[in-house]
């Protein structure tokens, strides 16, 4: 096949492939169709190469290796150079795949990003119309299941249990009068078609005959999961994996009471603390046996050793207790060995997905009941689906109107009970957000991304359910902040005023790559002379590419006067592009928070943006004319005097003066062991050291006047200025680390917006620490507060009820890298808030 498109020639404008994950089983058939769109040889070869180099890059920067990581990449920049040219020669068509899983791996999706730009995401089911519904796993009960349905109905049998339950099940459902086949081939399929059978069984796995290969909207009603879908790894195996054995190692200790050595606690905090790039190399040379060099060589020996000593404590402690559950995940010992159990949620998804199928443009209702093995494991798997469905709620079998839900099926197929048709709400959407973090961390909320590289511009690709039944097939991209700011080389430091009234002269802000300036109207870094910048003129190209692609532009900024204004910006660079673009406005990074944005989207609000065009005009004509004073009169050009900043140095001067003329000495004196110091102020010397020869002379005389019982309440939430006071003292840092921690923490989606001089609390954020303590046990400790009405902010809060730990598990899931001190801030944040939502305590005053 190669041989003859290449030698043939031969080209197509549009080639669609129907099975991606086929087309990954043969690298020959990825060559002859890159050809057939275009892609010469000589690029092909070239992606190769660039594949392989990254692993090597990826590689020496886990290992700490400078000298070939710098040969390394300067290899990589002079191919990608190259294969930017071939490609720019060649004519290209376009490539349409079609993927059921989206679960394209390995080194041949990575040469297709590196010739395509593109990146495959998970599947999202954005349509799914299915009610979920649970009871307990016993033959009996999926007998008397199966005859309450309507007929047609998929019946899946967890992995484990093997074809010898399925043979056994059949058997017995033949019996009691149920028509029912095994779906070992496609004759089975057909049978269920023609209606010579209502019900199919099939083992539960992802590649399976009845998990991906039916769509029979008229046929398919149900799917019943006997026993929860699940994966089940050897112990050996899963503890090679060092997130695993990290999480062993602190659950087993902090959950169930098993003293492990500090070597081994330290060991575990220390794998936590890997970056992403370090983890993989590490998790790869476990997995396969290869030897690693540098510091990660003497983890992965000191990970071997420490592998045997956990696999000690789970057989210990496994004799007292039937399972262990650690994390996501259930241990167990059955007559095999030890094992451990994930639920497979991806498996459920598009199994129970065969029973709502698109049908005359919408969505038939399907019914699907999993029959539950285990609670602790059913707990699991729920909270595994909620990462991936929004507002996924199980509830009893026997708790439903059945028959109500049968005539909803029945109508879903034939088309009596809807108005509109489904497919008409797909719209396509561009958001645009100010950072890659926040455009990474919304995307992969509703399951994994795609990607495309358009320039230097990663672009997310992800879709977006409405509770409004609308669907946003969404693609985000950053701004990367401000895109626009006033010149300095026209009217006033660019207000001109020359006509009567008052003009702004704007241009695109550039980035000098050497020094790191920012600076407007130049054509080389005004500060050091590099012609060597970024500007945002290309990523404003990028939005505006994208924004001709899209129904709707919603602009996300952040929720205070500059987002305000950065979002005007971009909605006039945009408005040429595209007539329906909208402010979204969110205060966190959740689903729940993003969704609502959208259902709520709004136009510009002009008086925050002026009141933002005002300050920065203050700036210009204000601070930028004292800052040439200060230059006139000290000759350091690199001092300014901003309208904040010079006064609050005012401030800091004056106050410090009236401290330093306050200075005074204070003397602690203790009368009893059992009592706390009491200070005592004095102004001068002479007047401490009199106070000390009468204490000395003739002591402290303490009388009690009275007893008071007091109630101690908690303190509300933090607001920025506390935030950053407290943080500081705490963890030893600037304010301006502490800032910028607390930004991460928001682009992670882990805190609520940290800019705020509020300390409300929402109804949601009561729920946060309400589903905390009873995650703690300390549910009976809860004392709801509001502390203060709505306002445009709330206080600084987690969003989700997460423990220090579980945020190091949260962001490995999200692929982001988190340091110490995010999880001492975080920490911090949580205390705090978790504090002001708990009862007070009464305590003795005594004068």
């Amino acid at each position: 096949l190669k041989s003859e498109v290449v030698n043939g020639g031969l080209f197509t404008d549009l080639l669609i492939v129907d099975d991606f994950d086929a087309l990954l089983k043969s690298s020959k058939v990825i060559d002859a169709l890159l050809y057939l769109i275009g892609i010469p040889e000589e690029a092909v070869k070239l992606a190769k190469s660039i594949v392989n180099l990254r692993s090597e890059l990826l590689y020496y920067k886990a290992v700490g290796n400078t000298e070939l990581m710098e040969r390394v990449s300067s290899e990589l920049n002079e191919l990608s150079s190259k294969l930017s040219l071939a490609l720019s020669k060649s004519k290209l068509g376009q490539l349409v795949i079609a993927s059921a899983t989206g679960r394209g791996r390995g080194s041949r999706t990575k040469v297709l990003r590196e010739l395509l730009g593109f990146e495959l995401g998970s599947i999202t089911n954005y349509l799914r119309n299915i009610i979920d519904l649970y009871s307990y796993m016993d033959t009996n009960e999926l007998i008397n299941i199966l005859k309450k349905l309507h007929k047609g109905t998929l019946v899946f049998v967890s992995k484990g249990m093997g074809d010898e339950v399925v043979d056994k099940l059949r058997g017995v459902l033949e019996s009691n009068g149920v028509r029912c086949e095994v779906a070992n081939s496609r004759k089975a399929l057909d049978r269920l078609r023609s209606g010579a059978v209502d019900v199919l069984i099939g083992i539960a796995t992802y590649y399976g005959i009845l998990v991906r290969g039916i769509d029979e909207p008229l046929r398919v009603y149900n799917a019943i999961f006997y026993g929860i879908p699940k994966f089940k790894f050897d112990i050996n195996s899963r503890l090679r994996n060092p997130l695993f054995l990290s999480l062993s190692i602190l659950e087993l200790k902090g959950k169930y009471g098993y003293n492990f050595s500090t070597d081994l606690i330290k060991l575990a905090k220390r794998v936590r603390r890997l970056k992403p790039s370090s983890l993989r190399v590490l998790t790869n040379a476990l997995r396969n046996g290869l030897e690693l060099d540098g510091y990660l060589k003497e983890l992965q020996m000191m990970i071997l050793k420490a592998i045997d000593v956990v696999k000690d404590a789970y057989k210990e402690l496994l004799r007292s207790h039937d399972k262990l559950v650690i994390g996501d995940s259930l241990v167990i010992n059955d007559r095999k060995g030890m094992y451990v159990l994930i639920p497979d949620v991806m498996t459920y998804i598009q199994a129970s997905g065969r029973t709502s199928r698109l049908f005359k443009g919408r969505m038939t209702l399907g019914l699907s009941v999993v029959l539950v093995d285990d609670e602790e494991l059913f707990k699991i798997f729920v909270k595994r689906l909620s990462y991936y469905l929004m507002d996924v709620k199980f509830r009893y079998f026997y708790d439903v109107d059945l028959s109500s839900i049968i005539k909803s099926q029945i109508n879903s197929r034939c088309g009596s009970s809807l108005n509109e048709r489904d497919v008409s709400r797909i719209k396509s959407a561009l958001i645009i957000v100010e950072s890659p973090t926040k455009a990474k961390t919304i995307a992969n909320m509703f399951g994994k991304a795609g990607k495309r590289v358009l320039g230097k511009s990663v672009v997310y690709e992800t879709t977006i359910p409405l509770p409004t039944k609308d669907i946003y097939v969404a693609s985000i991209v950053p701004s990367l902040g401000h895109v626009l700011d006033l010149v300095t080389d026209e009217g006033l430091h660019g207000v001109d005023v020359s006509r009567g009234n008052v003009c702004l002269v704007y241009s695109t802000i550039k980035r000098c790559l050497r020094c790191g300036k920012q600076f407007v109207d130049h054509d080389k870094c005004p500060y050091c002379g590099s012609n060597v910048f970024k500007d945002s003129k290309s990523v404003l190209r990028v939005i505006q590419k994208l924004a001709q692609e899209v129904d709707y532009v919603f602009i996300g900024t952040d929720p205070d006067i500059e987002g305000e204004k950065i979002a005007y910006d971009l909605y006039l660079l945009v408005k040429p592009y595209n007539d329906n673009i909208l402010r979204i406005e969110f205060h966190e990074i959740t689903k729940k928070a993003i969704v609502n944005a959208l259902v709520n989207a709004r136009s510009i609000n002009m008086s925050l943006v002026n009141a933002q065009v005002v300050r920065r005009v203050d700036d210009r004509v204000v601070g930028f004319e004292l800052s040439k004073h200060l230059w006139s009169v000290f000759g350091k050009h690199w001092l300014g005097a901003g309208r904040v900043q010079s006064p609050v140095l005012k401030w800091v001067v004056s106050n410090y003066v009236k401290y330093r003329d306050e200075l005074g000495y204070i003397l602690k004196v203790k009368p009893l062991k059992s009592m706390p110091y009491i200070r005592i102020y004095v102004k001068t010397k002479d007047e401490l050291n009199e106070l000390i020869k009468t204490i000395e002379n003739e002591g402290v005389r303490l009388i009690k006047i009275s007893d008071e019982v007091i109630e101690l309440n908690p303190k509300p939430p933090f607001t920025t200025d506390e935030l950053l006071t407290e943080a500081s003292l705490t963890l030893k840092i600037p304010s301006y680390r502490v800032m910028k921690l607390m930004q991460d923490l928001f682009e992670l989606g882990l805190i609520t917006y940290h800019r705020t001089d509020s300390t409300y609390v929402s109804n949601y954020g009561i729920e946060v620490a309400k589903n905390y303590l009873s995650k703690v046990g300390m549910e009976g400790l809860l004392t709801p507060r509001h502390w203060g009405s709505v306002g445009t902010h709330e206080c600084i809060r987690p969003t989700r009820p997460l423990t220090p730990n579980e945020v190091i598990n949260f962001s490995n899931l999200m692929s982001q890298f988190i340091t110490h001190y995010h999880l001492k801030l975080y920490e911090l944040i949580l205390r705090r808030f978790i504090a002001s939502q708990m009862r007070g305590v009464k305590a003795i005053r005594t004068k």
